[in-house]
């Protein structure tokens, strides 16, 4: 007997381990996720008492309805045609299975455990992030880098979800009792949350933003209808609406300020440069910088002889980011509502020459960590976008891009979709039909998770997927629990803007979180 609970302990003990070394790997390491997930299963087969696993898992019918999902996925394969890639998605979904079912089978986790467990995930991204801003100095010592890049382990949109994560988890630590902390804890929790919500817009990862802008009122309004506080409910919906008022009059001045204000009138261009040479001026392109037409008040025969006293560079050359550097001088000078020739190459400073070599087109990226650039940067990539077709390099226009053509591909495979495999091939396929304009490194998937289950199982799979994940939700009363709903929220907004359970990262943090939060979390001490 003894030497049965001792056995029943040791098992626990390395399932309760096992899910921090998870939790810890998230945000670091795919590699440790890979070695958590595999000492998670062997603890699971060892610990036997399969009859009582076996009993659970066809008794609670909410495990049966997720792993349903991966059986979906199984079903794809009898009608796809890249066998190669299904597996390889097969092999990517694994630990959906995983955890689905050793979680699921396993003991409730105690609230206590879950504050341990989720402690370490929260002091691993914490190191993380300090990591990367430690990174982000040394990188500020180079003109050419992006902030996004300061994401060493995993990609910036997986570690922004990571983030919020924490940043959440911080907050419902700190406003909430569940987990009984101290005074002194709450302090260290909002403090951290604090941290996390500046190194967001230190990254600069768009979706990490905007899903805590939505998810941060969601919380507050929460809280305070909960102390019963009319006026603070009051008060705090005021101040979303009034940041939400703020942020469309912020969107509204971008815009603005982008688009030129007063009409051309041809006639009143002038036509010589000060040194008498005659300026080319395209009206027809209307592309802009800052208000300011590109392919106006061009005098190509004096930028390539100012440029070549300034630069090592050549005019005709690519500049850091192997875009045509002339493009990059022409776009710049505009930026900055300057003639493009001599005069205007003359009003330039070094750091301005250090800029164009390197790739930014646009005086305004001086300014790292500002929010303005970011968002300028959308306008002008849907600007171009809608003027002459082109998204390749621009995020937010390419994502238009891939939801245009996932459409069209789900118009002719509406019902049970192309298959596990394939999903690949009918982009590539509907690229070449739809003649796009992308070029061959951005041809890429949907960059939405819901289009992309869409495109792969048709409405019938699509409808069952989403059905599986609310009726586990459902059934398991998750819906009263505030912390898993925080956690569905970012993950649900995330895979508007991604496909998060297509990458070994994002279906590791989907299906840990899911599944403790889900199966394993028992609210009782």
């Amino acid at each position: 007997m003894q030497l049965n609970i001792r056995r029943d302990e040791i098992h626990q003990f390395i399932y309760f381990w096992g899910l921090i070394l998870l939790g810890v790997s998230l945000p670091v390491s795919n590699y440790f996720m890979s070695i958590a997930l595999f000492v998670l299963s062997l603890n699971w087969i060892a610990e036997g008492n399969f009859a009582g696993k076996w009993h659970i898992l066809t008794n609670r019918k909410s495990l049966l309805a997720v792993l349903s999902v991966y059986l979906v996925h199984v079903i794809g394969l009898v009608y796809s045609t890249d066998y190669q890639y299904a597996f390889h998605d097969l092999k990517i979904k694994l630990p959906l299975l995983v955890l689905t079912i050793v979680v699921g089978t396993s003991g409730r986790i105690s609230v206590s455990r879950l504050k341990i467990i989720l402690q370490f995930f929260i002091a691993s991204v914490f190191i993380a992030t300090i990591i990367s801003t430690v990174a982000c100095i040394i990188m500020n010592q180079s003109v050419m880098y992006d902030t996004r890049e300061i994401s060493l382990f995993i990609s910036h949109i997986r570690f922004s979800l990571l983030i919020n994560m924490s940043l959440f988890i911080c907050l419902y630590f700190g406003l909430y009792q569940t987990f009984r902390t101290t005074l002194k804890e709450k302090i260290v929790y909002l403090l951290l949350a604090v941290w996390f919500a500046i190194f967001l817009f230190i990254l600069q990862s768009f979706t990490g933003i905007w899903i805590f802008i939505t998810v941060l009122p969601v919380l507050l309004i929460h809280w305070f209808v909960i102390k019963k506080n009319t006026w603070l409910t009051i008060s705090i919906i005021i101040v979303v609406l009034a940041g939400f008022i703020l942020a469309l009059t912020l969107l509204y001045s971008i815009i603005g300020k982008f688009f030129p204000s007063l009409e051309i009138s041809p006639e009143k261009l002038e036509e010589y440069t000060v040194n008498g040479n005659p300026y080319h001026h395209d009206l027809e392109s209307g592309l802009l910088e800052n208000g300011n037409y590109i392919y106006l008040y061009l005098c190509e025969k004096e930028l390539r002889n100012e440029w070549s006293k300034k630069s090592n560079i050549h005019f005709d050359s690519t500049d850091n980011k192997g875009q045509v550097l002339n493009q990059t001088l022409i776009r710049y000078l505009t930026s900055k509502s300057l003639t493009k020739d001599s005069a205007g190459i003359a009003s330039l400073d070094q750091e301005d020459i250090r800029m164009i070599e390197n790739g930014y087109s646009n005086y305004i990226f001086k300014k790292r960590f500002a929010i303005y650039p970011r968002i300028y940067q959308f306008v002008w990539e849907l600007d171009v976008y809608m003027k002459t077709g082109r998204s390749s390099g621009h995020s937010l226009a390419q994502r238009i891009e891939y939801i245009r053509n996932g459409v069209e591909i789900i118009k002719r495979n509406f019902w049970i979709g192309v298959g596990t495999g394939d999903v690949k091939m009918e982009y590539d396929s509907q690229y070449e039909a739809s003649d796009s304009r992308l070029e061959n490194k951005w041809r890429l998937r949907a960059h939405n998770q819901f289009v992309t289950f869409f495109i792969t199982f048709g409405f019938i799979g699509f409808t069952w997927i989403i059905f599986a994940f609310m009726y586990a939700i459902s059934f398991e009363k998750k819906w009263k629990e505030l912390l898993p709903v925080l956690f569905l929220v970012i993950a649900f907004l995330s895979m508007l803007n991604e496909d998060t359970l297509e990458t070994h990262a994002g279906i590791c943090f989907f299906s840990f979180f899911f599944s403790i939060f889900i199966f394993g979390f028992r609210k009782r001490f």
